[in-house]
């Protein structure tokens, strides 16, 4: 439609430009379109287990209250200390920075490993088990308790390369210099590959216990054997699709906000009606981007949980199961399992997308890129 336009009041190079745009659109959905019902698939399981254990949402909040309370105090504390002082090392800079964001992604990654042991919590019991019910409570008594020391140290590498981060931004914002700029985008990918890797290394921690070092191995050797780049491009749509979906719901919002100034206010002013619907976007945004997260953390877990122990998803949620598997075993055939079918299965469901009573049990043996068995 813009390139129509465009051309119709002859501006040629923005109707060009527009057409551009379209078709680099077309080429990211072509890119993307098999991989829709893989990620929907992973992001339904998630979503489908958070549900089962509503409160760890009071978790996420708790901890983001902390991590503003932690920042307000760090800033307090930094203003005490710098007040009055002509010459501040930069040593003791780096040292408040790492302090400052050290807090604060305690904060997110002890939401993000309860929000692991959670979901592990439902993958690995039956419905009907009771102790289900304090799921939520045993995983965040694991991340404040046995798994505090993993989730400080993880927590730290990324605090020391932020801190380096701004420090050489700050360096090269007041010499402009090419090292500087240069040692930012360096340590800026480095920082972007920990967080990275963190992420998955959290939900072992959380799933199984594991300190950070052996979780940081296994998330290699999942990385290896299940491929690093269809891991990344997974996560990077459903990121893309939780970011947008958090972006609707602030301008719903706004909207709301809108609609409320002009409907309660009689004769509402341009500072309110503009106070009121910003007020609604930030609102609505922040708190979509606090559920978007925690759907984030347990996509992640969803997704290590079916590579490590798929037979217990099978075995606990089988209707779950072979929904996730159907994905799975589509997306990535070579990848997932072969299937090995015995008589019929235990129970009495019923196998979603054939419509067959008594589906078979799918034991399976790990493979890598060329069929031979992994574990």
């Amino acid at each position: 439609v813009s390139a129509g336009i465009a051309f119709a009041l002859n501006q040629v190079f923005t109707a060009l430009f527009c057409v551009f745009i379209l078709m680099l659109i077309w080429c990211s959905w072509r890119a993307i379109k098999a991989r829709i019902p893989f990620a929907a698939a992973n992001l339904s399981t998630a979503c489908t287990a958070l549900n089962a254990h509503k409160s760890v949402m009071c978790v996420v909040i708790l901890m983001l209250i902390l991590s503003l309370v932690w920042s307000f105090t760090v800033a307090l504390a930094a203003n005490g200390m710098f007040d009055g002082v002509g010459q501040v090392s930069g040593m003791v800079v780096f040292l408040v920075l790492v302090a400052y964001y050290w807090g604060g992604m305690i904060c997110a990654n002890v939401s993000h490993v309860t929000i692991a042991g959670t979901v592990g919590s439902w993958w690995f019991s039956p419905p009907e088990d009771a102790s289900a019910s304090y799921a939520v409570t045993s995983s965040f008594r694991r991340a404040m308790t046995s798994s505090f020391g993993s989730i400080a140290f993880g927590s730290l590498l990324v605090a020391i390369l932020e801190a380096m981060k701004q420090m050489c931004r700050e360096a090269q914002r007041q010499n402009n210099s090419m090292i500087a700029c240069c040692a930012t985008c360096i340590i800026g990918c480095i920082e972007g590959l920990v967080r990275y890797i963190n992420r998955y290394a959290f939900v072992y921690v959380g799933l199984y216990g594991h300190d950070f070092c052996a979780a940081g191995s296994h998330v290699f050797g999942l990385f290896n054997h299940r491929g690093w780049i269809d891991t990344i491009l997974n996560d990077d749509l459903i990121g893309n699709a939780l970011n947008y979906g958090a972006l609707m719901v602030g301008l719903v919002c706004a909207v709301a906000g809108l609609a409320v100034a002009n409907i309660v206010f009689t004769d509402p002013t341009n500072v309110l009606v503009y106070v009121m619907t910003g007020y609604g976007f930030v609102t609505g945004f922040v708190m979509a981007c606090v559920t978007a997260n925690s759907v984030y953390s347990a996509v992640a877990t969803v997704y290590v949980a079916f590579a490590e122990s798929h037979v217990a998803l099978q075995n606990n949620h089988p209707d779950t199961f072979y929904k996730l598997y159907d994905a799975w075993n589509h997306f990535h055939p070579q990848l997932v399992t072969y299937i090995v079918v015995q008589q019929q299965a235990p129970y009495g469901q019923i196998y979603a997308q054939n419509g067959v009573q008594n589906a078979p049990v799918v034991n399976a043996v790990h493979v890598d890129r060329n069929g031979d068995p992994i574990y």
